[in-house]
Order: structure tokens, then sequence, then C-alpha cells
């Protein structure tokens, strides 16, 4: 199809100033706004330029040292000057004065898609920028098959500039169903999802999210959940090569890095890899400040901003992130951010080949990206569908709709090539429920606060890296004997074991190991809490929500506290004790009838 090409923008102004010779004017005015002037210079960047600026080496720079054009438009006839860079000045100030207000802060757009308007059923027109080629097309009429345009374009209130980075454009030919589906088996198969089927559905949709991310109304981030040895970091490398260039890939990352550094103007994927470093007692808390931006880009238009320069933007980003053992969502983020959690894999799951298919899978992207592309005119009846269906079972959080509905929908159009009966469709409907969404009101405070705590990384360096307080309770659970190295930094960091009455599980006696006791004021109990709701004291009545939990009866003598009092031999606290099977359901058969045999 035809795509419109600067020349309109130069005839637009031109006709408007009521002078020619910006018909074939190396750069485009493009408007104008409390002194600054805007313009795309000679190679497509969004350049900003005062009074001062247009002396005569500002507009040699301008015009990337095209000087023929300025002499011949404005000959000077003092010796010495190759133009009359007042008489040039004056008139292109007065060809952005007839292009009218433009804010270039918020009016630039990087690379990624972006709508035209309002996107809507009836008008699914967008711009593609890919940082170097740009075009605006109907995705309903099909993609053009015509050379893309070089990027330096406005197109309505918004400009589209050159970028120094850039991404393939989409493939002339899409991905065909029956590829679609064998990608998205190979997904459901090759890692161990605790739901399949419906993880599979959801990254798949959030690849295609990622794809769309100016596009798209709501952002749903997925946060892949993953236990050691998971297969986790494969899989982010598949999304990573889907996604090609067009992503930005970050390990290790900070809040502030994602706001000045990372998105800057485009709306691009930003796939995040090992959340759960660097280690280190504000851990925890750095990842909430993470996961509060991830939430905040949840809808278009709306969140946190990127900072540039002096100048607030939009955070537009789609986020796919990975973790070991992250720290609790609370509700208003369970239910923006979708938790795929990934299980160990099986001793006949083999990920060896992934890496000599990686061509392959880069090779997809385009193709996939074009898939999206072809089927975004039925998403907004597609998701439509989708949140009809899912809002009877969650009438009171809305939003569980627009989340998992924005991820089947995309999901849909990669997959199929036409809306799907209500039957169909809810073979993914169904599968949300409370569980998938993470969101239990009756025991959110005690699970959050537990989950908090088991992710917090003891003060004990093994191999050069912090294990989570979680990983030595499991090996206690699963290792016979218990290491006494292990043992000593449970004890130290105010965790024990105990019957249910509170007698401490140790090294040669017979008590049944049942229940695990939380220190009530021990320090480095009380270290892990500070920064959180449940500090001053706030995690004891919060632990004691859990099913079965109670207060010990007695005190418990956890032996050096850690920090000022360690030399003390005796550290005696009241306890929390919490049943293993309600704490740990999924190890506590390992050392059920094993009273004669402790793991210490």
């Amino acid at each position: 199809m035809a795509v419109e090409d600067l020349s309109a923008e130069l005839d637009n102004v031109a006709e408007t100033v009521g002078d020619p010779r910006l018909d074939d004017c190396p750069v485009v005015p493009l408007g104008h706004l409390e002194g600054n002037y805007f313009f795309f210079d000679r190679a497509g960047q969004l350049r900003r330029m005062t009074a001062a600026s247009f002396s005569e080496n500002g507009l040699i720079d301008l015009f990337g040292g095209a000087v023929s054009w300025l002499s011949a438009a404005f000959p000077s006839e003092r010796k010495g000057f190759r133009f009359a860079k007042a008489d040039a000045a004056a008139f292109l100030i007065e060809a952005c004065n007839a292009a009218g207000f433009l804010s270039a802060d918020q009016a630039r757009r990087g690379m990624g898609v972006w709508p035209v308007g309002e996107f809507t059923s009836d008008n699914p027109r967008v711009v593609l920028n890919t940082g170097r080629y740009c075009a605006d097309f109907d995705p309903s009429e099909g993609l053009f098959d015509a050379a893309m345009p070089i990027a330096g374009r406005r197109v309505g209130d918004y400009v589209y500039p050159v970028s120094k980075d850039s991404f393939p454009p989409p493939a002339r030919d899409a991905l065909s169903t029956a590829d679609a589906a064998t990608l998205f088996e190979f997904i459901r198969e090759s890692w161990q999802f605790e739901k399949p089927e419906l993880a599979a559905a959801c990254l798949l949709g959030g690849i295609g999210a990622g794809f769309m991310t100016g596009v798209v109304p709501f952002r749903p981030p997925v946060l892949l959940q993953a236990e050691a040895s998971s297969g986790k970091s494969t899989l982010m490398k598949l999304v990573k090569q889907l996604l090609g260039p067009m992503a930005v890939w970050k390990d290790k990352a900070t809040a502030a890095s994602v706001q000045k550094d990372i998105v800057g103007d485009g709306a691009r994927p930003v796939v995040l890899d090992e959340l759960e470093m660097p280690s280190g007692e504000d851990r925890n808390a750095r990842i909430q400040e993470l996961l509060d931006v991830i939430r905040s880009a949840y809808t278009q238009g709306q969140g946190g901003y990127a900072r540039m320069g002096d100048a607030g933007r939009p955070l537009n980003a789609y986020f796919l992130a990975g973790a070991i053992q992250p720290p609790p969502l609370p509700p208003a983020e369970a239910t923006r951010i979708v938790v795929l959690r990934l299980k160990k894999l099986g001793k006949s799951a083999d990920l060896t080949g992934f890496g000599d298919r990686t061509a392959h899978y880069a090779a997809m992207g385009p193709r996939l990206f074009r898939r999206v592309l072809d089927g975004w005119a039925r998403f907004p009846e597609t998701l439509k569908a989708y949140r009809r269906l899912i809002l009877p079972a969650f009438p009171d959080v809305p939003r569980v709709a627009d989340t998992f509905g924005t991820l089947f929908a995309l999901a849909d159009i990669i997959l199929f090539d036409r809306l799907r009966s209500d039957a169909d469709l809810r073979q993914w409907v169904d599968l949300v429920d409370e569980d998938a969404v993470g969101v239990d009101e009756s025991d959110d405070n005690a699970s959050s606060c537990w989950h908090h705590l088991m992710t917090s990384h003891a003060d004990n360096w093994n191999s050069g890296r912090r294990r989570p307080f979680s990983d030595f309770i499991e090996h206690a659970l699963s290792s016979f004997p218990m290491a006494a190295d292990d043992r000593d930094v449970l004890r130290m960091s105010g965790i024990m074991f105990t019957d249910k009455d509170g007698r401490v599980v140790r090294e040669h006696s017979d008590v049944e190991m049942t229940h695990i006791a939380i220190g009530r004021r021990h320090q480095a109990i009380v270290q892990v809490f500070a920064k959180t709701k449940w500090r001053d004291g706030g995690y004891e009545s919060a632990l004691l929500g859990l099913e079965g939990a109670v207060r010990s009866k007695s005190s418990l003598n956890f032996g050096g506290g850690g920090g000022a009092d360690a030399s003390r031999r005796e550290h005696r606290f009241r306890a929390v004790l919490i049943p293993i099977d309600t704490a740990f359901p999924e190890v506590s058969d390992h050392y059920e009838g094993e009273a004669d045999d402790p793991p210490f």
C-alpha cells in the first residue's frame, strides 16, 4: 500500500508559509514552543533550536553541511559569507510558527508501535518506528509491502525521529498458524510450569504485548517465578530471541536504572532477568521498588515516568521478568502482574539443544511480529470477548479481566485466524482462578508476611552468594542429616525446629519435628521486617494468621543472636510456632514419621 512520505509534511508547511523553497528543504520545520524551534535535521533526528542557535555554524550543523541549499535559497551579498544567515533564520522560524505549537518532549515517539488517535476496532491505524524506518498503516488493510520510508516524520501531533539504535522491521511473510502452534506447544511441554496451558498462553501473549507495547491498552507484566534448576535462564533466552533487538535486555536491574536509562522515548519490551540480584539485607525492598515501576507501566498513558533531562515522560514499556523466589506481591500488584511458577525440571527434560536453535528462534521473531500486526485489527473484539467471560468469576476485581483478557487475546490472534466461539475461549478462561491470580484476601497478609521472610537472605555466604531462608529450611526437611553450619545459620537468624509444644529439636533428641519457630523479638528477624509494613513486631500478629500457627508457651533458647548480643551464651525469646505442613506442604512428607532419625 502507498505510504505517506515527508514531502506531504513539507507541502503543508509550504502552503501555509507560501514559500516553495520548503519543497526541497533538507530539514523539516516541526513547530515551536516558548522560544524553542523544532526540526528534523538532514539525518531525521529531532533537533531543538533557539534564536541564539541560528548562527552560521549552527545552521550548517542543522543542515548536515548541506550549505548548497542555504546558498541557493538565501544568497549573501556580503563577501566571505556563504549565505544570508539572518534571512535563513527568519525563514525557518516563520516555518516553525506556521507548523504550530509542539511540545517535543511529550510529542516525541521513538522506537516501537504507536497508535494514531485513539485505538479502536474502527480505528486500528498505527505507526511503526523501527528507529531507522517509519510508516503508518491500517493493519486491517494488510501490512505495507513496499519499502518503508526513512524515519524522521510527523504524524498528527507526534514526531517520530531517527534513533541511533534500531530493530529490524517485521517480516513480509507472517508466521503460519502451524508454526505458531508448534511454538506454543514447545513452551508448554519443555518447562515444568505449575499450570502449563495457562503459562504458555500468558507467556505467548506477553511476547505479543511486547511487540505492541505502545498501542496495547493494558500491559500486564509476566513474572517467571522459578525454582533452582528450572530452566528459567533458557526460557528467558527464548523470549529474548523472539523479541530480538526491539527488546531491552537487562540483568540485575534497579528501579532507577529502568526509569532513567532503559526505556527512553520508545515503546519497547523490557526483559529483566535475575530480579533476585544483588543480594543483601535490602534485597526485597529493592525488588519491591522495581516491581512498583513495573506495575506503574500497566495502563497506557499512565503510571511511571522515565527521567529524560528535566522532562518527565510516560513510561511506555512492557515488562517480562524472571526471578528466583521474589518477594510476595501485594493485592494491588497481584492483579496486574501475572506470576508463572516454574518448577525444577524433571530428569527426562532436555534443553541442551536449545543453544543450537537460537538462530532459528531469532529468525522466527520478525515473522511472529508480522503475525501480531496482521491480526491486530481483531484484538479489540477478542479482548472484549475474553473480558466478558472472565468478569463473572471476579466481579469485585475487574482488573483481573483486563490482565488475563489482554494476554489471552494476544495469544489468540497469534494462534488463530478468527475469533473463536465462547466454548473455545473457555479453555483458557476456566484456568483463571484465585491461585492463578495470586490473591486470597482471607490469608493474604499472613502468607505475604511469611513469603517475605522466606525470600529474605540469611546473613551467610555460600559459594559467593547469599541464600534465602527457604533454602536452608527446605534442606533441613529433605536432607538427613542437616549440616551443622546450616543449622547454626537458622538458629542465629531466629529460626529453629520444634514440636507442637515448642520443644526444640536438637541433635540426637527424640523430639518430633512438626513446627518452625520464629523468634518474636530476635534481632535478625526484626531486621528482616524493619523496612516493611510488618515492622515493630507487626510480623508476629501477621504470622499468627497462618493456619495452625500459635505462640510458644515459654521462651526458646536461640543461643547467640547476632549483632551486639552475639557473645551471649543464651538468647531467649518467645516464638511463633508455624506447622511445617502449613509452611512447606510440598516437602512435609520427607520428614513425617522420622522422629527416631531426626535431621540433626
